[in-house]
């Protein structure tokens, strides 16, 4: 490979990284512009070596070749190395809680730019940059072109039988939609408490924290929280 060649991939990888780097650092997600580019370039260092390897192992067989037939040269040895790598660091990216697993978006992404950083120090541009367009459009443009309804479903208890007034209050002025109602009444302390499970479609808009935030301002509700639909 000549010096062009080489500094080409490079650059081409640390551009077309740092797009997508900056998409996720732009939404705040846990990776963002320059682990990215990071992963992508370092794709592309380890592919370049492999591609040197491989074109130092063929000239040593041409200039040697009473020794030629000993030579067994593994193509994919170093690049198996660099998807297995990737998934440590995308495991650190992802977020588990009670509820909710975060960052598995991301994960995949730099998953998918140590794939580019690959095809890249590879050569096959081709590849590459058919690649990057669909990253991006799956990054930037998928949930505009489909929209999925988040549905979800929220437990609140409460005290006082008008208080269910104020809930449905609240969903109507923000356009949450309740598509499920489950309901019971327990006693404690000779009090009512009223237990719904509300499963809602929430606009793509609002938060689950900023719901908890709302609705757990009224003082008749004594529990708020959110199961697994």
């Amino acid at each position: 490979m000549s010096v062009q060649d080489i500094i080409i991939r490079v650059i081409m990888a640390t551009i077309i990284s740092g797009v997508i780097g900056f998409d996720r650092e732009f939404k705040n997600r846990p990776a963002g512009l320059r682990t990215h580019i990071l992963v992508c370039t370092g794709a592309t260092i380890i592919a370049l070596v492999q591609v040197q390897l491989a074109q130092n192992a063929y000239q040593m067989a041409l200039k040697n070749p009473e020794i030629s037939n000993i030579f067994i040269y593994e193509q994919g040895h170093l690049v198996a190395q660099i998807i297995s790598g990737i998934g440590f660091l995308g495991a650190g990216t992802i977020i588990v809680t009670k509820h909710f697993v975060s960052g598995l978006t991301t994960a995949a992404s730099l998953w998918a730019v140590a794939g580019l950083g690959i095809a890249i120090g590879m050569g096959m541009y081709t590849i590459a940059i058919s690649g990057f367009i669909i990253i991006l459009i799956v990054l930037v443009l998928l949930k505009r072109l489909i929209k999925i309804p988040h549905l979800r479903r929220i437990e609140i208890n409460y005290q006082h039988r008008e208080t269910k007034d104020f809930i449905y209050q609240y969903f109507n002025e923000h356009n949450i939609t309740i598509k499920d109602i489950d309901f019971k009444v327990l006693t404690e302390d000779n009090n009512k408490i009223y237990v719904t499970i509300y499963t809602i479609e929430l606009p793509r808009k609002y938060a689950y924290i900023d719901i908890v935030e709302d609705i757990s301002s009224n003082k008749n509700i004594t529990k708020v929280s959110l199961i697994a639909v």
